[in-house]
């Protein structure tokens, strides 16, 4: 699978359509159109159908017209996030289609029974051929999987569960938003443990912002203690995760920093270890929701306003929703054990993510340009935080992609600076220079490649052609 995931990175990060604008189709905004169909079959329950891209390097799955699961699409990364705040899980609950990658969270954290609800058995075979990964977990003898309506399935009693993941795939809003109310919540709550979680993922670029705010007053105002995050800092693909439960927690920073190191052995983690950028994307916990759910918040008046040129709903949708989460941000400091020089760190992180979030925004309005303003802003504060990497090659990337290779290559550079070790930043800079014919720069990004991922090489020109 490691081949297939370099493949799938490199090849997905140097097609155009990655970086088109959002448009309404779940499918087209998360660049997932076309490809050669391997999958395509229908029963009363609806239609699954998968497709592949790249010579059968990417596979993404289609359920009724909606966008279900992606190879080595990160979910498992945002499962096991709120897993890490979560107590030892011995039983965990699933419901939605996007069933696998929660499952392999569960699993991997130890959880010695999942139970699976989903509505179309379909969707299990078409997962076989998406992710291998995903389907190994779905057969795990360990998982039981249920057939039936997952809204309707949570009024029916059935044990207790020490974490409950809610519909972990994309819906369209109106399919959904009717079950979000809190009848349902509540019964979910009944079906905690003591010291139990529940995690709700809603997509925020297929949501408007008086769903979004609708859902949150809504599981708010059933679970005791709320946590929002919002990690991915990619608007247009972004997902507000709300965690509740049943009994108020506090951030620990050595187990939070033990469990991501733990985690990244096996997920391409970037955080590592680093617990400070970790807890970095902490947004409210439920005082800090109920308050400003309240009142009137167009967003944070840090940020840039959302400029939006002609968009479709679903662009439109992300920025929004994106800027009134940024704007319930609070500093997590006193929310941890946090000390001294540790606790000032934390404090410098916090306030360069909240300019990473400005920048993202900007990314996406008619002031794109002043992105790069931002990051260099976020460095000063916080120069080793690998999110800024992140960021840095993606931008680095999109100028690259946009026939700029000088301003791609010194944008890259920065992003090499903080990861190193960041195969993409390393495939990007080295075509950059070899644009600019730079060959003996090209040659040893090239070869740091090839260390970092031995599986992967595309066929270079003649100049950088001996990378051993």
């Amino acid at each position: 699978m490691k081949k297939d995931f370099v493949l799938a990175l490199m090849l997905a990060l140097t097609a155009p359509l990655v970086a088109a604008p959002l448009v309404a189709a779940p499918q087209v905004a998360l660049g997932m159109s076309g490809g050669k169909k391997e999958f395509d079959q229908a029963n009363d329950l609806g239609q699954v159908q998968v497709f592949s891209k790249f010579h059968g390097a990417f596979r993404y799955m289609v359920q009724d017209g909606l966008l279900r699961a992606w190879t080595d699409d990160g979910a498992t990364r945002r499962s096991l996030f709120s897993l890490i705040l979560s107590p030892r899980i011995n039983s965990a609950l699933v419901v939605g289609p996007g069933a696998g990658s929660a499952v392999d969270a569960a699993l991997f954290q130890g959880s010695e029974s999942v139970r699976v609800v989903m509505k179309n058995p379909l969707a299990v075979k078409a997962i076989e051929i998406v992710e291998k990964r995903y389907s190994a977990a779905l057969a795990d003898p360990r998982t039981k999987i249920t057939y039936a309506d997952p809204a309707t399935w949570l009024h029916k009693p059935d044990g207790k569960y020490d974490l409950i993941f809610l519909w972990p795939a994309v819906f369209k809003p109106e399919d959904v938003a009717p079950h979000l109310n809190t009848r349902t919540l509540e019964k979910v709550k009944g079906l905690l443990t003591p010291e139990g979680t529940a995690t709700l993922w809603i997509p925020m670029g297929l949501y408007s912002l008086e769903h979004l705010k609708s859902a949150m007053a809504n599981f708010a105002s059933v679970f005791p203690s709320v946590t929002v995050w919002a990690p991915e800092m990619v608007p247009e693909l972004e997902w507000a995760v709300l965690i509740g439960s049943t009994a108020p927690g506090t951030f620990d920073m050595e187990r939070t920093r033990k469990s991501l190191e733990r985690i990244s052995t096996s997920y391409r983690i970037i955080e590592g270890g680093n617990a400070t950028s970790f807890l970095s994307a902490y947004i409210t916990d439920q005082a800090g929701l109920e308050k400003v759910l309240k009142s009137p918040n167009p967003g944070a008046k840090t940020l840039p306003e959302a400029k939006t040129p002609d968009w479709k709903s679903g662009g439109t949708n992300a920025v929004r929703n994106y800027k009134f989460l940024t704007g319930l941000r609070t500093p997590v400091t006193g929310k941890t054990n946090a000390k001294g020089e540790e606790a000032k760190r934390l404090d410098d992180y916090f306030a360069a993510r909240t300019k990473m979030v400005a920048g993202r925004i900007t990314r996406r309005t008619v002031e794109g340009n002043k992105e790069l303003d931002y990051y260099e802003e976020a460095e000063l504060l916080a120069p080793d935080d690998p999110i800024l990497g992140v960021l840095y090659q993606t931008l680095g990337k999109d100028y690259y992609l946009g026939n700029t290779p000088r301003k791609a290559a010194y944008i890259l550079e920065r992003a090499k600076k903080v990861n190193p070790n960041h195969a993409a930043t390393r495939y990007f800079l080295g075509k950059a220079y070899e644009d600019m014919r730079r060959y003996e720069k090209a040659t040893p990004e090239y070869q740091k490649l090839k260390e970092l991922e031995p599986n992967f090489m595309e066929p270079l020109s003649e100049n950088v052609a001996d990378i051993k």
